[in-house]
Order: C-alpha cells, then structure tokens, then sequence
C-alpha cells in the first residue's frame, strides 16, 4: 500500500509480488495502469500476469480478457505443449468456446500444432490487446512432454505466417523440474 517504499522493499528482497488486494479465492487482485507506472519508474523489471488458465495447459481469451496496459513491451503467451494431440474440450482447454471460434475446431478434434500456431498469431487468440508496440514472445511449457522437438518449428512457423509480422520467434523449455530454455526463430529451422 505505500508505493514510497518500493526501492527500499526492492533493494532488500530483490522481488515483489504487488496487488491491490488478496481475494477470497486467494488470488491476488491486480493493479491499475498509474501503480504499474509508478514500479516502471523504480523496478529494472515489472512482470504482470495478464489472464490465467485455471490449470489447463492452452486458452483463449473472453471478451474482457487479457487486461494488458499500453505500456507492455513484451507480451509472453504460453502453451502447454501436453495438449498437443488430444482433443478439444473442456478438460484440456480453458475457455473452451472462445478456443472454438478463434481456432476454427470444432468440440473434440485434435490439437496440432498448427491449431496452437493459429491461437498464438490471431487478432482474437494470443494478440486480443497487445500493443501494437509489444513484442511477442509465445513460450512454449512442458517441452520435457513431447518427443518431437520439430513440434516447435511447426508451431512458430504457423505463429509467423499468420501473425503478419507479430510474432518472428518464440522459446519453448519447462518450468517445472528444471530452468531450460530454447529461442525458436522461424524459417531457418534452427534451435538455440
């Protein structure tokens, strides 16, 4: 609650977790543009978590959602690559009739990698609200999860051609076990 704080909290614990309140749900709720200006002026890094995904491993946005202010310069959507190859319904993807309509599936077909390409590049999928300044970075999770690491080229080249220039890399990796990422650039079929 007192914002004047901010440097000494920062120089103490190196990271801090902001919120107007903590819900009854035990979530925290976020803050407004002006408070989120206010840590840009101290903080190297400010990182805000734009929506969830209640658990599931792939989502696409309801109308009121993702709440990201105009001053993101770097949008992060993320994957859970175990949803690659099982079907479209509400026990793999949040939001499922949102999912629907931006992916053009209908209930109970299979999740590609060109689907989860298609969610990441279209206006109403990943891009619904990113400044037209942001970057976007899609990180793919769960990377320990799949076999086939030419999934990721496939999902970034459809990402690419359809994104009309919004998105020309990604990163896959997991978060879980350990800390291992990959950069994933379009075209050139390379991992880093």
């Amino acid at each position: 609650p007192k914002l004047e704080h901010l440097p000494k909290y920062l120089s103490k614990y190196r990271h801090l977790t902001l919120g107007e309140s903590i819900l009854p749900t035990g979530k925290v709720q976020g803050v407004t543009s002006p408070i989120i200006e206010q840590c840009l002026n101290v903080a190297d890094i400010v990182v805000l978590e734009a929506d969830g995904a209640a658990g599931k491993s792939i989502k696409a946005p309801e109308d009121w959602e993702p709440v990201l202010p105009e001053m993101a310069d770097l949008v992060i959507p993320v994957v859970g690559l175990d949803c690659i190859d099982r079907q479209a319904n509400s026990d793999t993807v949040f939001r499922l009739e949102c999912f629907l309509r931006v992916t053009g599936l209908k209930q109970g077909q299979t999740i590609t990698p060109q689907v989860i390409g298609r969610l990441l590049a279209h206006p109403q999928g990943s891009l619904k609200n990113v400044p037209v300044t942001a970057a976007v970075v899609p990180y793919l999770n769960k990377l320990d999860m799949i076999k086939d690491e030419t999934i990721l080229q496939e999902i970034i080249e459809t990402a690419f051609s359809l994104s009309l220039g919004r998105i020309n890399k990604g990163a896959a990796g997991q978060l879980r076990e350990r800390f291992d990422v990959k950069l994933i650039l379009p075209i050139q079929n390379k991992f880093t």
